[in-house]
């Protein structure tokens, strides 16, 4: 029994770190028109932002310590035909430090 425990327990570390694991992930908006963060495996984040509605814009803005890091923005032109999703994506890196100032977002629909 102690075995099989541990054989359970090394296939879990080892699934846990082979394969990238979503530690968090928020969605705001629709399928039309929104933003989303997600957080891998407390690494990196992915923000996400699109939009199909003509005239608008979705965006979605990390901050660390109350600087600008960097943003995703999806913006349609009144003036462009109607055809599809406008997407943008950005990929954040935090830090490993757990004493680093936190990194934060901001977003708009």
């Amino acid at each position: 029994m102690k075995k099989l425990r541990q054989f359970i327990l090394l296939g879990t570390l080892l699934a846990t770190t082979t394969y990238g694991i979503t530690a968090f992930a928020a969605t705001y908006g629709n399928n039309a028109h929104g933003v989303k963060n997600t957080e891998h495996f407390q690494l990196y984040y992915v923000g996400e932002a699109w939009t199909n509605q003509r005239g608008n814009s979705a965006w979605i803005k990390y901050y660390r310590n109350g600087s600008f890091i960097g943003s995703a923005v999806a913006y349609k032109d009144n003036w462009r035909t109607d055809n599809g999703k406008v997407y943008d994506s950005v990929t954040i890196w935090d830090s490993m430090n757990p004493w680093a100032p936190k990194t934060t977002f901001t977003y708009k629909l």
